[in-house]
């Protein structure tokens, strides 16, 4: 797959990109892996809830952190209508999403300075038992 990302190596950012395809995988994300309010903003903007999914997934990536197991603690948030932007933060943390809709694919950007991916790699754990909130 040809890149469609091009940048130059002195810039101070990191990135991701996370692709789904919004056929089968549609059904199979769950309500439980959203905060609540998501899903109404989802529907709100039109925006299929995989994007959301989508936009979680390059945000973590591009925190070098992953979703530490925790999907509802990354909230998305502020979608533009018709979905092609849209903030994902976790605790004191945004990070400012592009998404993007080809065919039957969802493609999420995201984007970080170097030095608040490094922050939350120090920083962000993964909740203990009584924080975590699955399900709920």
């Amino acid at each position: 797959m040809p890149s469609m990302l091009s940048r130059g190596h002195s810039m101070p950012v990191s990135s991701s990109m996370d692709v789904y395809s919004t056929a089968p995988i549609t059904t199979s994300c769950g309500p439980s892996a959203f905060a609540d309010g998501e899903l109404a903003e989802a529907a709100r903007t039109k925006t299929p809830p995989i994007a959301l999914w989508c936009a979680k997934e390059a945000a973590a990536k591009a925190l070098g952190v992953g979703l530490l197991g925790e999907p509802r603690r990354w909230r998305v948030h502020d979608l533009t209508l018709e979905a092609r932007a849209a903030i994902v933060s976790i605790e004191a943390l945004r990070v400012p999403i592009s998404l993007h809709f080809q065919d039957r694919a969802v493609i999420a950007v995201a984007f970080a300075r170097r030095q608040v991916a490094a922050w939350a790699r120090d920083t962000l754990r993964v909740a203990g038992p009584s924080e975590a909130k699955f399900g709920a």
